[in-house]
């Protein structure tokens, strides 16, 4: 789906306001949102399946989605809903772990995608920003396993 000029503002002000971009100057926030993609997603598609490949950063724009873990042989919990503004899909972009989560589509969903190629693409001639995003991913999941 094209993405217009408003959705490109509001995804420059969401890149800005999202932690995990915010040593991101500028002019790479701009390549990346220009490389960018929209999707739309139906009620109850399973978008990235726990224990799968990481293989993209999610915003959502429109709708809702759930995040569920495994909890034992067969039961599950969910974690969160995530609604406009949130992002999911974050830990694909600088580690090769597997998924954490499963993420589900709890009403329709516009999302914008930013494939792990391309954010390698943009940090490939920036060693020091590659390495920044690897100490907030290594710093959340030790936050996570503090929970």
């Amino acid at each position: 789906m094209p993405i217009t000029e408003q959705e490109t503002r509001w995804l420059f002000s969401t890149f800005r306001n999202i932690k995990f971009f915010q040593s991101f100057n500028l002019s790479s926030i701009d390549s990346l949102i220009s490389r960018i993609e929209k999707y739309s997603y139906p009620k109850d598609k399973v978008i990235i399946k726990e224990g799968g490949e990481g293989a993209a950063f999610y915003i959502i724009f429109k709708g809702k989605v759930q995040v569920w873990k495994k909890k034992g042989l067969f039961g599950k919990n969910m974690l969160v809903e995530l609604g406009p503004g949130s992002f999911f899909g974050e830990m694909a972009l600088v580690t090769e772990d597997k998924c954490s989560a499963t993420v589900i589509v709890s009403e329709p969903v516009e999302l914008f995608v930013l494939f792990k190629d391309t954010f390698h693409d943009q940090l490939a001639s920036n060693e020091e920003l590659m390495n920044e995003m690897r100490f907030i991913i290594d710093k959340r999941k030790f936050e996570q396993k503090q929970q």
